[in-house]
């Protein structure tokens, strides 16, 4: 119906210009009459403009929709412009089509932003990159597990750590992987998952990062636990013989339900009493000794939380091995910032804890020149406060890390196994953790965060 319009405008516009131009060419041929000339020709010349004109209007219409819909500009109205009736309803059209696309635009947006909190409520860390290395999406959660406000471009992980850009790129649609990495005061325990997925001609690959370390804490604190349910049933094992030794002491000196006489007894009687009797003394006092270390492990006192001043904590704590520090040449220092720096926990605990600490570092300097302590308090970027007990002895070898918190398990000849395992649910009843990282014969470094 706009087009039926249209062309019959171009048609009654032709005429009337062919009818215009014969006028024109007669006053030509006659120019007796001047006048008439200049009337037809100006005629002429006005309908020639106006046709242009008409013809333009649509083809002007049409840049400022098409400018409109490229913008994305929903402001511009064509319905309100006069331009007659046979344009009215072409810009009508115009309009309703401005309308739909911008219905969809906003239907569009909608659907970003629905995508956009979801996968920034979520708690998993999330990028996606293109092979370039260039980062489209990077979550909340990602930033504030690797502790980096801003991600560009995955070598900016590299600052984590060197090879991290590389691993993430080896990583394979599908696959998954354990990485442990440290990341200021703390050791993350990265589970990563990829996939992979083409987008608009782009490949793009779409890593999830969790902290798992939470559920393997736990997990070890399940396996402590099953720990002392086995220690207790060895335990039990063990009293079995001692009282089968005691029952057949017993029966050496009974017979009939009778107490012997010293002259029924014999010389061999004797010595195997005094035998058996030295075994149970023996295995009593390893099992006393046993037992009391075990209570020390299973049975710590609920925290008694007050405000400690850091520096009185370090400093007091410090002045126990005065003695011990003299004695083997180890310089001590200790170090707060802020000098003010406090927190609340348990006092007793906290010094036991940090004895420990310093018991292992005596053990692990010992024989060592220029031997160095370092007891250090401070708060991370994290805002989490931090004591440190750092040693330059011998360190921890990469065999044992994973077991050195395992309650009993020791390297030295005359250690309990303990001091570690003590220490790490001591840290836990004050919602806390306790890390380590260790460069033998550099330096090795105990954090108790909290």
């Amino acid at each position: 119906m706009i087009l039926k319009k249209y062309y019959t405008q171009i048609i009654i516009r032709i005429l009337l210009l062919a009818l215009t131009a014969l006028a024109f060419t007669w006053s030509w041929t006659n120019l007796n009459n001047l006048f008439t000339f200049l009337i037809t020709g100006s005629l002429f010349l006005i309908q020639i403009l106006l046709l242009i004109h008409y013809l333009n209007k649509i083809n002007r219409d049409l840049n400022r929709f098409f400018h409109a819909v490229k913008d994305s500009d929903s402001t511009e109205s064509f319905s309100s412009v006069k331009t007659g009736k046979d344009y009215s309803k072409l810009n009508c059209l115009f309009d309703e089509i401005n309308e739909n696309l911008q219905h969809v635009k906003i239907e569009k947006e909608n659907q970003y932003f629905y995508l956009k909190y979801i996968v920034e409520h979520v708690d998993v860390g999330l990028i996606a990159f293109e092979n370039s290395g260039r980062i489209d999406l990077a979550n909340r959660a990602v930033k504030k597990l690797l502790k980096l406000p801003e991600l560009r471009h995955i070598e900016k992980m590299n600052s984590i750590h060197p090879e991290f850009e590389n691993k993430l790129r080896k990583l394979n649609s599908g696959q998954q992987k354990l990485m442990v990495l440290p990341v200021n005061d703390d050791t993350l325990h990265l589970l990563i998952r990829a996939t992979e997925f083409k987008l608009l001609e782009k490949r793009i690959k779409l890593v999830s990062f969790q902290n798992i370390r939470t559920e393997l804490d736990e997990k070890e604190l399940e396996s402590w636990q099953k720990l002392i349910r086995v220690l207790t049933h060895e335990i039990m094992n063990s009293v079995s013989p001692i009282a089968s030794l005691a029952t057949t002491l017993s029966r050496i000196f009974k017979y009939n339900g009778h107490i012997k006489t010293l002259n029924e007894l014999k010389e061999n009687n004797v010595k195997d009493t005094v035998t058996g009797l030295e075994i149970i003394q023996k295995r009593t006092k390893g099992l006393l000794e046993f037992i009391k270390q075990y209570r020390k492990v299973n049975l710590l006192p609920k925290p008694d939380i007050s405000l400690i001043k850091v520096s009185e904590l370090l400093n007091d704590t410090k002045r126990l091995f005065e003695d011990e520090f003299g004695k083997h040449g180890i310089q001590v220092f200790a170090q707060v910032i802020p000098e003010s720096l406090t927190l609340r926990a348990d006092k007793k605990l906290i010094e036991q804890t940090l004895i420990n600490l310093i018991n292992n570092s005596l053990w692990a300097l010992e024989g060592k020149m220029n031997g160095q302590i370092l007891l250090k308090g401070f708060i991370n970027t994290d805002s989490r406060k931090i004591i440190q007990v750092i040693d330059n002895g011998i360190g921890i070898p990469e065999n044992i890390k994973d077991h050195i918190f395992t309650p009993f398990f020791t390297t030295r000849e005359k250690g309990s196994g303990i001091g570690l395992g003590l220490s790490k649910q001591i840290m836990h009843l004050h919602k806390g953790n306790i890390l380590f990282k260790s460069i033998p014969n550099q330096e090795t470094t105990f954090s108790l965060v909290f």
